[in-house]
């Protein structure tokens, strides 16, 4: 559960706005069909390599491009 404070609805009779609650949910696939495995690896030509350190947690990132 991430919290980001001030970016919620605006607060009745009062200035400013609440904090936001966001649930984020990942999975990941225990296994891929035939097809499934096609298609990530042509995604994966499509998008180049990954990056193989990050700096910044997701959290941080995320944080960054809601402006928080």
């Amino acid at each position: 559960m991430l919290k980001l404070r001030g970016q919620g609805l605006g607060r009745l009779r009062s200035s400013g706005r609440g904090d936001l609650l966001v649930k984020v949910s990942l999975w990941t696939p225990t296994s891929l069909t035939d097809e499934q495995r096609s298609l990530y690896e042509k995604l994966h030509r499509i998008e180049g390599e990954v990056p193989s350190k990050v700096s910044k947690s997701i959290f941080e990132r995320l944080r960054e491009s809601l402006g928080v």
